[in-house]
């Protein structure tokens, strides 16, 4: 996918590869997509929902902590 600006293309290259890196793949890709569908999708019960629950809106929140912070890191 193309960036309109050259300051688009560099957040998501920050993101992806750069200084969010980790927060990125293990913060929002791991713990809220891959654990909690992987969770629900193996076991079930209202304290495995829960948890799974739990670790979504964490990822939530790590998602909107990169796309909040990282566009303004853009000199």
């Amino acid at each position: 996918m193309t960036h309109p600006t050259t300051d688009a293309k560099d957040v998501a290259h920050m993101i992806v590869a750069g200084r969010y890196k980790n927060l990125f793949w293990f913060g929002t890709i791991l713990i809220g997509n891959v654990i909690p569908f992987a969770l629900l999708f193996f076991l079930e019960g209202i304290l495995v929902s829960g948890v799974a629950g739990i670790l979504v809106i964490l990822g939530i929140y790590f998602t909107e902590k990169i796309w909040i912070e990282a566009p303004q890191r853009i000199t």
